[in-house]
């Protein structure tokens, strides 16, 4: 009896100590482990807001102390991407000539009001129905001979509608990224003043060629 008391005393000292060093290691270890892994997951779903707490343990605490500047050098970074993207925007849709920029499979990702306004296409209309809405076949083997490895291509054409304009489109690959990227130009008045000048300058020979006759 004497000697299962002391078994039963020695066994509940073990679980007491079992249960204090478990208690122990899930305050000082497990749980602040457990929020730093939390903040990660949230970092990796795209948001560097989340805040967090640094844990009082050396290792724990530059482990939270890293992840905070990661989220810090991540933030600014995604700020500086999206006012670039802003930029390139704005930039774009205040061009004169019109833009259309696609995906390497062709897909529309961008394109300005310039290019709406060309091609009869609706302001509202949304990427993936820019090029059904603009009724060009032409513009679309530019961008598929492009994305092609075809390198920068170029073709004049004439729309009737909305109203009668000559066309110049230039398509080029977008450098290290996969697509293209379409800039179209207006040329119609430029077109005219050609037209004009040659009919002017055949005019002037016909004219002139009866009297420069008659004095030779």
């Amino acid at each position: 009896r004497h000697l299962t008391r002391i078994l039963m005393l020695a066994v509940l000292a073990a679980l007491a100590l079992v249960a204090l060093v478990s208690w122990w290691l899930t305050r000082a270890l497990f749980r602040p482990l457990g929020e730093l892994l939390a903040a990660a997951d949230v970092m990796g779903r795209g948001d560097y807001t989340a805040p967090f707490r640094i844990p009082e343990q050396r290792e724990l605490a530059r482990l939270g102390n890293s992840l905070s500047r990661i989220a810090r050098h991540a933030g600014e970074q995604l700020r500086a991407v999206e006012a670039e993207r802003d930029h390139l925007r704005a930039t774009v849709a205040g061009m004169a000539e019109g833009v259309l920029v696609t995906d390497a499979r062709g897909k529309v990702r961008l394109f300005n009001p310039a290019f709406c306004e060309i091609f009869g296409v609706p302001g509202s209309a949304s990427p993936a129905q820019v090029l059904d809405l603009a009724r060009e076949p032409r513009l679309v083997d530019l961008v598929q001979q492009v994305l092609a490895g075809g390198g920068e291509r170029s073709l004049h054409l004439e729309r009737m509608e909305p109203v009668r304009r000559t066309l110049a489109l230039a398509g080029a690959p977008l450098g290290t990224e996969d697509g293209a990227v379409v800039v179209v130009r207006d040329i119609t008045e430029a077109e005219q003043l050609n037209r004009m000048r040659r009919d002017f300058v055949a005019n002037v020979s016909h004219e002139l060629r009866t009297p420069l006759s008659a004095i030779q």
